[in-house]
């Protein structure tokens, strides 16, 4: 089962945190820039939620490098539309 959240930034590390311990979530729909994404990112691997999700954005920030360099892990099995 695939559940599927709108994510606003300043709110998304407690929803991660908090799909981690449900184990029917798997997807994440991200609305934020390309600035926010990287900060999320940095965050997830802080919480050891790398590889926990698949990340759903839009190619404003799935092709900006500030969302993923250094980060790949973390933006691994994204899907940009």
């Amino acid at each position: 089962m695939v559940a599927v959240y709108v994510v606003v930034y300043a709110k998304v590390l407690g929803i991660c945190t908090s799909m981690c311990w449900t184990i029917c979530f798997a997807g994440v729909i991200i609305f934020a820039s390309d600035q926010e994404v990287g900060e999320l990112m940095k965050a997830v691997k802080r919480r050891g939620l790398t590889g926990k999700f698949s990340w759903i954005g839009s190619d404003g920030w799935g092709g900006r490098g500030l969302a993923y360099l250094g980060k790949e892990a973390e933006v691994g099995g994204t899907h940009c539309v």
